[in-house]
């Protein structure tokens, strides 16, 4: 993803006006890691060693805010995967109809169903998870019924 995308999804959770120096760095700092192939890049990128970089990823404030832009940005990327869904099924819908070759048919087939199987898995997990959620929540609430 190109810096200035990553920069306009990420600078919301950042530092608003002219705040302290170190906020700002920090603010850098996360743009860079975000928008560089490896760590070290990053911080040559913002013009500290490595280690500095470290030592800012082991300051609580730094790291949620890194961790929030980091799903900031995941959340964009499967917005965009979730987009780019249908018209990649209609492409292998049309690949079971429209070649006579069978090898491709049944390959455009099962991948088909692979994904629908685990469309299916995590649509199942999901459930599990949120009425394991909802127990847990309902147990605890009775808890504090008898308790108080």
């Amino acid at each position: 993803m190109a810096e200035n995308n990553e920069t306009e999804l990420v600078r919301p959770l950042l530092s608003r006006g002219h705040g302290d120096q170190l906020a700002i760095k920090f603010d850098e700092a996360i743009i860079a890691l975000l928008s560089s192939s490896s760590f070290s890049k990053a911080a040559k990128k913002l013009g500290i060693a490595p280690v500095t970089l470290r030592e800012w990823m082991a300051v609580p404030e730094f790291a949620r805010k890194l961790q929030e832009a980091r799903r900031a940005l995941f959340n964009h990327a499967m917005g965009r995967l979730q987009a780019a869904a249908a018209v990649a099924i209609q492409t292998l819908l049309d690949a079971t109809k429209g070649t006579s070759r069978p090898d491709l048919k049944v390959k455009a087939a099962d991948l088909l169903l692979s994904h629908l199987l685990r469309a299916a898995d995590v649509s199942n997990v999901e459930e599990r998870i949120q009425a394991i959620e909802e127990a847990f929540q309902q147990s605890h609430n009775r808890f504090h019924s008898y308790v108080n």
